[in-house]
């Protein structure tokens, strides 16, 4: 589904012109439509699949302190694993 910029910025939680400044900027991925062809008027219209904005707000979404730890210590344990098997392999 499809939504106005309007309603992809209250999506967001952002304002309006932060959303076109993500559509200026080719941050945001948009269409835009033709919507009025007698010359008055808007000439187009701008609208964002949620797709599109859902995959933005999972790439900037900040994690909170709890789940960079957890993530830190997953990758901490790894690391952990990986040298110990470097070790195992050169004895």
């Amino acid at each position: 589904m499809y939504k106005s910029v309007r309603a992809a910025a209250e999506y967001l939680g952002v304002s309006k012109w932060t959303v076109y400044r993500l559509i200026e900027n080719r941050t945001l991925p948009h269409i835009k439509i033709s919507t009025n062809a007698k010359g008055n008027g808007p000439t187009s219209r701008v609208v964002i699949d949620e797709k599109d904005l859902d995959r933005y707000a999972r790439r900037n979404r900040v994690m909170s302190n709890e789940e960079f730890i957890a993530v830190a210590d997953r990758k901490l344990l790894e690391m952990e694993r990986a040298r110990e098997e470097r070790i195992r392999r050169m004895r």
